[in-house]
């Protein structure tokens, strides 16, 4: 049965298949040497000595495009091609290609010529970025590789047509010496680009073919713990995907060289088939739609690939295999000749890369604010504007959000991003992500043109991600809570792999414990995996994380064991890096003891304070992208309000251990947690804040009322605001600074004053009557709730302005509470 649509004509019989095109490629090698070895060289020497030669050597290329028009054969196809596009056939797609690369070298030419007489500047937005750095080269030889480029679309695209049009000669098509491929590294390159765009729409249909005629594939045990399975996906020349699985040795000097491949696995059904040949049979096995596209796009139409690719490699039916499985795919990344990070499918990935790469080179040669402004005018008058959506949208995949990547990402040699039809470099993509993330680093306008009003957060995952693999790439020993509480904004389908996809990078002894784990339920997991963090860490570090103020999804949690899956939507106040900023407790040593059958924990306290009144308002962390009254600027008006109204509450000057603050400045000194945030105003967190950072909430102010008033101006009124937006450069650098501790401080928890008169943030579950107590061991304060028996429920971490530098130590007595 075809697969192909209805209004597909049937194929010329005088082509067979692509392996007739091999056979009469003969030609196609000899000429593409001569070109390669030998007129290259030869014209780039012209070039340099001998300049007027030039011109000769461009034409000499173009030569070849005029008399490909006039042979019969090639006049006949060009009329047919007509009558082709009338059928909405998929080489529509390619023969758009074609012209905008015709365009493109035809914008080029006339570039060159315009560039005496008007500003490079005018230029650049008028072509590609590789277009524009050949510009700024000079070379007139460079071309070549466009003009051939455009050449060989045209050449391909018209194969293919005469490939379907009964009566017309292929072979004659190819003995034309016009229509030879000169370039002898683009024959596989253009083919491969044919074969993939032009069957686009039919690279599915190949594995929803019904394969029942081959018995299904069944997984045999795997020989050894070490023992792992390698796909070795062979040459495609059919829409079936054929493939061998092949069993090897991890580590061991046999292992082929192979690929892994990192990608967000969707729906998890199995829809398409691919067929798994052995020495005596071939079967099929069914697999879901994202790893069937992940194939074909890793497939080559020249030679066999090997990779590994987690459903397939890995028996998914089989819990005993996976839990010997998952502790090796930490080596299996990282013993990889590189990792594909596949994104996922888009018709406007080459946008997206535009947009990376001009944002990576405007951001490094121009990094000020005034050509920030007129970056900020060519956006609104709309030359970006398809660029940027495009680049929003790739980091709104789901691939970011997927826990399993940081591994993934974080342990490989080398990683390639594939998106579309377009390869990104990962250090290029990071690298503009934390200038998106931090606008002091680079173009302020930029910034805020890609990612205006705060929609999307896949920048935040990119930066995330290059940070795990910068602490994994330089040796850093992490802690797992470390891990757990960077990953938060990561999910993960099974709550419980929250956990396995990052203890096998973590430093944490006990790794082997947790994997015995695998397969129990979510809070058993969570249990264990808090139990083994208490019994090594004297901080008490996991305990930031737990608590009943905050949002929890799985059933069955004691109140001082986190919830890995929905971790607080807070940065934790007590860092988990080595270094101590708070000293709650001072130099104590911490006094637990876990009753792992009653699931409850014994801490030895200070009960010091309770809660008289807390805020309704908080900043949320991610405001909702379609709402525009839950943007940040309209989160932080209510709250400042209340904020104001409750510090009231509390004396005037206020009381810091020995010391005294005006009431304004222990305001300001709460809402940012006195510090100052990492990546901020210094490399690391800054404790206590500087009194430079008094006026930062007014530097916001200054900066969103400027914002919102550039909103919709139209170009020659954005060109006015240039004074303005260059003198808020040092409000930029405040608000920065204080923005980025008030968010790791204030966002997802409320202002509170306690009985005693002290300002605190504190959980947003938090209510009046909590108690505020100092547990020894722990670097800050938290809350605790009564319950109707003896026992305490956790409510969470807080900060206690004044109660921060053991100023509590030897004014109260401890005592033993048991939280449940």
């Amino acid at each position: 049965m075809s697969i192909l649509p209805p209004t597909t004509p049937s194929l010329n019989p005088q082509f067979q298949g692509l392996k007739d095109l091999f056979f009469h490629s003969t030609r196609i090698v000899g000429i593409s040497l001569f070109h390669t070895l030998l007129l290259g060289p030869l014209a780039s020497y012209a070039e340099v000595y001998f300049p007027g030669l030039a011109p000769v050597f461009f034409f000499y290329h173009l030569g070849p495009l005029w008399l490909f028009f006039q042979v019969p054969e090639t006049r006949r196809l060009c009329l047919s091609i007509v009558e082709w596009i009338k059928t909405d056939a998929p080489c529509i797609g390619l023969l758009g290609d074609i012209w905008g690369e015709a365009g493109q070298v035809g914008t080029y030419l006339v570039a060159r010529v315009l560039m005496r007489y008007i500003s490079l500047s005018v230029l650049k937005s008028l072509l590609k970025i590789e277009f524009y750095a050949l510009l700024l080269s000079g070379s007139l030889i460079l071309l070549w590789i466009y003009l051939e480029r455009a050449k060989q679309a045209i050449f391909t695209a018209a194969l293919f047509i005469a490939v379907l049009i009964p009566g017309l000669s292929v072979l004659a098509i190819l003995q034309i010496p016009s229509a030879l491929i000169y370039a002898f590294a683009y024959l596989q390159v253009h083919l491969s680009i044919l074969y993939r765009q032009l069957w686009a729409p039919f690279i599915l249909c190949g594995g929803m073919r019904d394969q029942s005629h081959h018995p299904a594939y069944s997984y045999n045990p795997l020989p050894t713990t070490r023992s792992i399975r390698l796909l070795r996906l062979h040459p495609r020349r059919s829409l079936e995907l054929h493939c061998t699985l092949e069993t090897h040795t991890l580590g061991h000097p046999s292992i082929p060289a192979y690929d892994t491949i990192s990608y967000h696995w969707g729906p998890s059904t199995p829809t398409h088939s691919i067929l798994l040949h052995s020495q005596h049979t071939t079967t099929h096995l069914l697999v879901p739609t994202n790893c069937f596209k992940v194939l074909c796009d890793r497939a080559s139409l020249f030679q066999s690939r090997v990779v590994w690719i987690d459903f397939i490699c890995i028996n998914q039916q089989d819990a005993q295999e996976k839990g010997v499985q998952i502790p090796l795919m930490r080596e299996i990344y990282s013993r990889a000749r590189r990792t594909v990070a596949w994104v996922g499918d888009s018709l406007e990935a080459k946008l997206a890369d535009n947009m990376v790469k001009r944002m990576f080179i405007d951001n490094a040669s121009t990094p000020t604010r005034e050509a920030g402004m007129q970056s900020l005018v060519e956006a609104n008058s709309g030359k970006r504007d398809k660029e940027a959506e495009a680049l929003r949208d790739m980091l709104k995949q789901p691939y970011f959000f997927r826990v399993w990547m940081i591994q993934e990402i974080a342990v490989a040699e080398s990683v390639d991003v594939r998106y579309g039809n377009a390869w990104l470099d990962w250090d290029m993509l990071a690298s503009v992500c934390a200038v998106i993330g931090d606008p002091r680093r680079g173009n302020l306008a930029e910034a805020m043109i890609v990612f205006d009003q705060g929609r999307g957060r896949g920048w935040a995952q990119v930066s995330s991600l290059d940070r795990f693999r910068g602490e994994v790439q330089d040796g850093r020993e992490v802690g797992l809570v470390h891990l757990l509480g960077e990953a938060g904004a990561f999910g993960a389908t099974e709550k419980q792999d929250h956990v396995f996809s990052l203890v096998a990078i973590s430093a944490d002894k006990g790794q082997v414990d947790l994997f015995k784990t695998f397969g129990s339920a979510p809070a058993e997991v969570f249990a264990h995996t808090t139990r083994l963090s208490l019994e090594q860490d004297e901080r008490l570090c996991a305990l930031g994380f737990a608590g009943i103020g905050h949002e929890r999804r799985v059933e069955g949690l004691p109140s001082w064991v986190p919830d890995y899956s929905c971790l607080p939507k807070t940065s934790p106040l007590q860092k988990t890096t080595n270094k101590r900023f708070y000293h709650a407790s001072g130099s104590t040593k911490p006094e637990i003891s876990i009753d792992v059958s009653l699931n409850t924990l014994s801490v030895r306290v200070l009960v010091i304070d309770q809660i008289a009144a807390a805020s309704t308002h908080y900043l949320r962390r991610q405001p909702n992208e379609n709402d525009a009254s839950e943007s940040y600027a309209a989160q932080r008006g209510p709250f400042q309000e209340e904020v104001e109204s409750l510090s009231r509450r509390c004396a005037q000057p206020y009381q810091v251990g020995t010391s005294t603050q005006s009431r304004r400045e222990a305001t300001w000194r709460t809402l940012i947690g006195n510090c100052v945030h990492p990546m901020t105003m210094q490399d690391s967190l800054v404790y206590p804040a500087p009194e430079s950072l008094a006026n930062g909430d007014q530097a916001i102010k200054r900066l969103i009322d400027f914002e919102s008033r550039i909103k919709g101006l139209d170009p020659s009124e954005l060109q006015r605001e240039r004074d303005t937006a260059v003198s808020l450069e040092e409000d930029l650098t405040l608000s920065s600074a204080y923005g980025a501790a008030e968010a790791a401080c204030s966002q997802g928890r409320r202002f509170a004053v306690t009985e005693g008169g002290r300002m605190a943030m504190v959980p947003p579950g938090s209510m009046q009557g909590d108690l505020v107590v100092v547990i020894l061991g722990a670097e800050m304060p938290f809350l605790l709730r009564k319950t109707e028996s003896e026992s305490m429920k956790l409510v969470g971490e807080c900060y206690v302005h004044g109660l921060m530098d053991e100023e509590a130590m030897g004014l109260y007595d401890s005592a033993t509470l048991t939280f449940t």
